[in-house]
């Protein structure tokens, strides 16, 4: 998608000969939306198979022990961990 983004970019860029005023305007008119930060990872769009309740899919649980000193930290084996999901407080 990237790529398709630049080639277009590129392609109008090469066949107009617009003055700063106007190739500032087309420069702003390509720049990708403003990051937005994410406050749950929750599937959204249409999804192959059978529909999942995205309550449940947040609600990802990991194996680890609850006992150990870190249970879900950098030296463990945490599934979400490894994943780059946040344990939520239904984890073991």
């Amino acid at each position: 998608m990237a790529m398709e983004h630049a080639q277009r970019a590129c392609e109008i860029l090469k066949t107009a000969s617009p003055n700063e005023v106007e190739s500032m305007d087309i420069a702003s008119s390509l720049l990708p939306p403003h990051y937005v930060k994410l406050k749950v990872n929750k599937p959204c769009g249409s999804l192959c198979g059978k529909k999942i309740d995205i309550e449940e899919s947040s609600l990802t649980q990991c194996e680890c022990d609850p006992n150990e000193v870190d249970p879900c930290g950098p030296y463990t084996q945490c599934l979400n961990r490894m994943l780059l999901t946040e344990c939520g407080p239904t984890c073991r």
